[in-house]
């Protein structure tokens, strides 16, 4: 009956710690996280576990996870940056109430030096990588949307071009129809002016025999 607190207050501190899931990433090194990676897009340093590769072989995983990467970092820098310029001004306000050569007053100064303000220029250099790369994309975008306006201008030409050419034969071949059938209706008036001219002459010729005939009738 005596474990039964000890067990109980291990379920409820302990189990959830070791229940909860473990990040992918983190921003700083430790025992756990000590493989060090750049995101591909932002150059954005992260630590890994070792069994990193392996959860992400697939590229559209390790894409999204370092985009992930890329929107935290600038809060982590700023969270970071605004953390540790509090803590100085803290330290500097504790500081005037000690001599400047005192003991109390070089250990608050050693402690002072030891914060890392370099990740405030890190959050400004970030800013204005974040910034380029918005506008080099910005670029991209418009250049192929300027490609796709030019790619689809040049089908729009190409069908009307097309669509002409398709008319223009239509109109040729109308016109081919037309001088053949000029060409039909000339040839039928020429064989009918031909059998006119035929059938007179035959007229004339058998006129001519009966002349022939009655004169020579005439004569006996």
């Amino acid at each position: 009956m005596q474990l039964v607190p000890l067990i109980l207050t291990f379920f409820v501190y302990y189990l959830p710690q070791l229940l909860q899931k473990k990040p992918d990433f983190q921003y700083n090194m430790n025992y756990e996280y000590s493989y060090k990676r750049f995101t591909n897009k932002l150059n954005v340093p992260y630590f890994v576990k070792y069994n990193f590769n392996d959860k992400f072989k697939n590229n559209n995983d390790l894409i999204k996870i370092e985009n992930d990467i890329e929107n935290g970092y600038e809060n982590y820098l700023k969270e970071s940056c605004y953390k540790n310029k509090k803590y100085m001004a803290e330290l500097k306000f504790r500081q005037k109430d000690y001599k400047k050569k005192g003991y109390y007053y070089q250990n608050i100064q050693r402690e002072i030096e030891k914060i890392d303000i370099s990740v405030c220029d890190k959050l400004n250099k970030f800013r204005e990588v974040k910034y380029e790369n918005n506008q080099n994309e910005n670029e991209n975008d418009k250049s192929e949307k300027v490609y796709e306006d030019k790619k689809d201008n040049n089908f729009k030409k190409d069908k009307n071009k097309e669509k002409k050419n398709y008319n223009n034969n239509d109109i040729n071949n109308n016109k081919r129809k037309i001088n053949n059938n000029i060409d039909d209706d000339d040839e039928d008036n020429v064989l009918k002016d031909y059998n006119y001219n035929n059938n007179n002459n035959k007229d004339t010729d058998m006129d001519e025999e009966k002349g022939k005939k009655y004169v020579d009738i005439d004569g006996i």
